[in-house]
């Protein structure tokens, strides 16, 4: 209730008394924010890795598709034969950190990305420096770090600085936290080395002195329980319901319309959510012939799912525009080993 409250003031820009109610907190939040930005540009000389660091993340509070993009950055370097790479994330509600081995507790987009590519390693650990020299101390160094959502994180140096804008909800209305979902001002932007826009909608609707990529769908797959890949055909007669548990589930909920699928019930859980019982039982309590979540979400719901009932998994798969120039800054920007 409160998720959906909050996002039609920050988004839908309706209520918008009560944005002008929370502006003073924003003012306060925007000091804060000041006299940290001032100590991060005169005081603090961020800490190296000794290794290439890539930095993913947003300057607004909740999905701008950093996992998606983060999924295609591990599956790019991969293809390049580039194998020995290590995501550093906070861990933002995880029950487990440290090594991360895809285990229940364990934080949602950390474990995702240890179940889609076990060969990586993924450390989640608000001290991310401490937690690279920890596991690092006795190993050799991987070929390239991803830093997960690390755009706030300025204790660490990075070579290529990454920020994701997401095309449908843009900085909503504009507003710092709480009055609105900006994390940061907008001028913090010209830290950014390259803008990555998630767009949804077809529309060039933003832009920016940065160089700007489209990070777009370009086909969605369903996979059943099995991790099995299978035609959608298989579904079209169906009677289904949808849910997630993301930041964005408008998103989702648009991803499925491509696929021309008759979703009857769409179900929105609040951000990281963890599911009980009762929740697979009122999914359940729709009656319906299928049901059909996210990669985020499968992962959290596996263990509770009942084995007779269908559940199937929607992955879009994104591409990227002027894949010849983000490889040319790509090159300029990480000295690969």
């Amino acid at each position: 209730m409160l998720e959906r409250i909050i996002n039609k003031i920050w988004y839908k820009k309706e209520y918008f008394f009560l944005s002008i109610i929370l502006l003073p907190l924003s003012l306060i939040y925007y000091i804060f924010w000041k006299i940290a930005d001032l100590y991060y540009n005169f005081l603090h000389k961020p800490k190296k890795l000794n290794c290439p660091v890539i930095s993913v993340g947003n300057i607004s509070l909740g999905g701008t598709g950093k996992t998606p993009f983060i999924i295609f950055l591990i599956q790019y370097f991969l293809n390049k034969g580039i194998k020995d790479l290590t995501i550093l994330t906070r861990g933002y509600k995880g029950k487990k950190l440290g090594v991360i081995e895809d285990k229940e507790g364990e934080p949602d987009e950390a474990r995702l990305l240890k179940k889609l590519f076990p060969e990586i390693v993924v450390l989640a650990n608000p001290k991310r420096h401490e937690a690279f020299l920890n596991y690092y101390s006795n190993k050799k160094l991987p070929q390239i770090v991803i830093l997960d959502d690390g755009f706030q994180h300025r204790r660490l140096f990075r070579d290529l600085d990454i920020l994701m804008i997401d095309g449908y909800l843009n900085f909503g209305n504009g507003y710092l936290f709480p009055a609105g979902p900006l994390r940061e001002p907008r001028k913090s932007m010209k830290r950014a080395d390259i803008i990555i826009i998630k767009r949804l909608d077809g529309e060039d609707k933003l832009i920016f002195e940065k160089p700007m990529f489209y990070f777009n769908i370009q086909d969605v797959i369903i996979k059943n329980k099995e991790d099995i890949k299978i035609s959608k055909e298989l579904l079209k007669n169906k009677k289904i319901t949808a849910f997630c548990g993301i930041a964005n589930p408008e998103g989702f909920k648009k991803t499925i319309i491509m696929t021309e699928l008759s979703i009857e019930n769409f179900f929105a859980f609040p951000d990281h959510y963890n599911y009980t019982k009762k929740d697979i039982d009122t999914l359940l309590g729709t009656d319906c012939d299928a049901y059909i979540t996210t990669q985020k979400d499968w992962v959290k719901v596996s263990y509770l799912w009942p084995e007779k009932k269908e559940l199937y998994v929607l992955i879009p798969e994104f591409t990227i525009n002027d894949r010849d120039g983000f490889e040319r800054i790509l090159n300029e920007k990480i000295c690969f080993s």
